[in-house]
């Protein structure tokens, strides 16, 4: 891991992720409450600095006004890249699911 300036980094356009104002509220919150969660869990970007993984907490970041973030570069081949992209899209679904079948039993 290691401290870079936030604008060094960059966005992934192929990223199809989006999360709503008010989640991204509290996502922007959160990391100014507690900033220590990035050295848990970084921002993961390949050798040209392009996120593949956090491309919502890079922009929260942002917002909250960091100007250096923590990142994990990765030296993976493209097609790892695309796996990896599928992978954590696919890990952030199956918690949302969780989490939206956890309240439901909630409210029953």
């Amino acid at each position: 891991m290691e401290i870079v300036k936030i604008q060094e980094v960059k966005l992934n356009p192929n990223n199809p992720r989006l999360i709503k104002d008010d989640k991204f509220k509290k996502l922007v919150q959160s990391i100014k409450d507690f900033p220590e969660m990035l050295n848990i869990r970084p921002i993961v970007v390949n050798k040209d600095m392009i996120i593949l993984g956090g491309n919502m907490r890079y922009k929260a970041c942002k917002e909250a006004g960091l100007k250096e973030i923590p990142v994990i570069v990765t030296d993976l081949t493209e097609e790892q890249q695309r796996e990896f992209l599928i992978n954590e899209t696919n890990r952030i679904i199956l918690l949302s699911n969780r989490k939206f079948i956890k309240a439901r039993r909630y409210c029953y």
